[in-house]
């Protein structure tokens, strides 16, 4: 299907910036209006974008690759290209369709199962038409039950894990939790001003079977999924010859740069088999994540590379003098919410499977500016600020059948699915041009 699905790229500063205050920083306060760039409403809104004009999204990684983390990939970002990520039958993406460029991966920590599917699914729509990647999380049958795990290494880094499994007659519980807290591999000349890098996790899971005389077997299950993040990304650099006396050095005007991210995740499963050869499964899921960035971007109104980096090396080094800061930051949440199910019923050998699915999601982001003072090394916050606020929302209703006949050692796979998605941008901000992504498609599949 087309995707023309609104995706908004703040993720190149100085595509954003310019050096003249208009639109919605009219408003700014004098001294930080007055002497540092701004954003332009007209750059941002040139950022959305149809099928046609997709290389305008390639470039830029906004937010790292880190275990079990978002990542902003641009045009390949697992919405926008149609291959979905899948965890316990929904989709790991927080937001497939409202921001199809940030994408998930499981948690390498509970992964224990994992299958691609080169021919993508329908219950997924468009946002699995090529190719699906389904994965499990720890399951209650797998957990092999109470255990305590603690870790440490020699450059100050420590870890705790724990797990606790509840085993009883009509139900089941468990419970993981972990933390590591880790000393970041680049350090600034004051090793006070550093931060250190964390992570939390939890795992909560209760399942139990149909009560006992229930004319068809059922399986019900709960799940919820707990994390948060922090680490320390400065995204300045070093001027060659510091970098060749110490690649692992960080000037104190980077010492606030940082990366925090938390979501939570709640999915209740139910199966049935109403019949022998049929069964149905439902989901009712609802997942919130929340990132936060800071990297400082300008000095006294330039950005941050070549001569303005030598001068930044030469107050860190003498540790005297002052320079007027401004950082590049971001303050995003992401929703989604859905219910979708689907029966499977074996006839012989062959196979029908039918599937409905309703899906909404929504992207707030808050890109913006602030201002710092770093004097003789102490970087202090001014209190000064600027950001704009932009808003999407995406509501998605799919339905498919397909079809799976086996003869033999041949397989021949036929369906056919419908998806209709609305997406509503709005802004209480930026002047943003009204646009209408919405669209319905057929979404046929074969496969041989």
């Amino acid at each position: 299907m087309s995707q023309r699905r609104g995706l908004l790229k703040v993720s190149a500063v100085a595509g954003l910036v310019s050096g003249s205050l208009a639109g919605p920083w009219a408003h700014a306060s004098e001294p930080l209006a007055a002497d540092h760039p701004a954003f332009e409403a007209t750059a941002i809104n040139a950022m959305y974008y149809d099928s046609a004009e997709r290389q305008l999204t390639a470039g830029g990684e906004l937010i790292p690759t880190l275990p079990g983390s978002f990542s902003i990939r641009g045009a390949g970002g697992s919405g926008h290209s149609g291959i979905a990520i899948i965890e316990d039958r929904v989709n790991l993406a927080p937001a497939p369709y409202s921001a199809p460029y940030l994408w998930q991966l499981p948690d390498p920590d509970t992964l224990v199962a994992s299958s691609a599917n080169a021919a993508g699914s329908l219950l997924y729509g468009g946002s699995g038409s090529f190719g699906v990647l389904e994965t499990q999380s720890l399951g209650l049958q797998e957990s092999p039950g109470k255990s305590v795990r603690l870790q440490g290494n020699e450059d100050k880094g420590w870890g705790a894990e724990g797990r606790g499994l509840i085993d009883a007659d009509d139900y089941k519980v468990l419970l993981q939790a972990s933390h590591r807290r880790q000393q970041p591999w680049q350090e600034p000349r004051s090793a006070e001003l550093g931060q250190d890098d964390s992570q939390t996790k939890v795992l909560f899971k209760i399942a139990a079977n149909s009560l006992p005389g229930a004319r068809s077997r059922q399986h019900t299950e709960f799940k919820y999924q707990y994390s948060q993040q922090r680490q320390f990304l400065p995204g300045m650099g070093l001027t060659p010859a510091d970098w060749q006396l110490n690649p692992e050095l960080v000037y104190g005007a980077a010492t606030q740069d940082r990366l925090k991210s938390r979501s939570h995740r709640y999915q209740l499963s139910h199966r049935v088999e109403p019949t022998a050869g049929s069964r149905v499964f439902t989901e009712l899921y609802y997942h919130s994540h929340h990132s936060s960035q800071l990297q400082m971007s300008f000095a006294d109104g330039a950005f941050i590379q070549g001569d303005v980096l030598e001068q930044l090396a030469a107050l860190d080094a003498a540790a005297i003098g002052a320079v007027s800061l401004v950082d590049f930051r971001r303050d995003d949440d992401f929703e989604a919410m859905g219910i979708q199910t689907q029966a499977i019923t074996q006839y012989g050998r062959h196979k029908v499977s039918y599937s409905a699915r309703w899906h909404r999601d929504k992207a707030e982001l808050a890109p913006g500016l602030g201002s710092w003072l770093w004097q003789d090394r102490l970087l202090s916050d001014t209190a000064q600020s600027l950001s704009i606020r932009i808003d999407d929302k995406a509501s998605v209703w799919s339905s498919a059948v397909t079809a799976e006949l086996n003869w033999s050692a041949v397989t021949l796979e036929l369906g056919v699915g419908y998806e209709d998605v609305s997406l509503e941008r709005s802004s209480e901000t930026v002047p943003l041009a009204a646009a209408d992504f919405s669209e319905s498609e057929w979404l046929p599949t074969a496969k041989l």
